[in-house]
């Protein structure tokens, strides 16, 4: 009986460890429109996440200063809580960000900044989908390929 009892239960919550590990905001994120450099989140299935920034220096054409910081995300509905040390953001899902180069076009997801407390480093922009950005900027790139 308890054996049965056991499996029962671990069966039972079979469907939440599956939900929670096939959430929708896990991935890459990128930003497009950062004023002071780039912006990339990483959303992991385990509940961890990593932004870092990148200030681009124009006179020297390269990225001149990176600052990197690991912490915890949750989701609720479609909304995404990031906490790092300091500072905390909270994005909604957004489904329909519209790019467009010349006669290529794409919808493509991402994240819509909500609001934001503590250190304020990283800039409140919308960050969208890496792999779809890639292929996206691959595509308006007459030969260029993948990294």
């Amino acid at each position: 009986m308890r054996i049965a009892c056991s499996v029962f239960i671990s069966l039972s919550l079979l469907p939440i460890i599956i939900a929670e590990a096939s959430s929708p905001f896990t991935g890459s994120y990128v930003s497009l429109e950062c004023p002071d450099g780039d912006i990339e989140l990483v959303v992991r299935d385990d509940r961890s996440c990593t932004i870092e920034k990148k200030w681009w220096d124009p006179t020297e054409e390269r990225h001149m200063r990176t600052l990197k910081q690991e912490g915890t995300w949750q989701a609720e509905g479609d909304f995404l809580t990031l906490r790092f040390s300091g500072a905390q953001m909270r994005y909604r899902r957004k489904k329909d960000n519209k790019l467009s180069s010349g006669t290529v076009s794409a919808v493509i997801p991402g994240l819509e900044f909500v609001d934001s407390t503590g250190d304020h480093a990283f800039d409140q922009v919308a960050l969208l989908d890496k792999p779809q950005v890639d292929a996206f900027l691959l595509s308006i790139i007459p030969g260029a390929k993948k990294p």
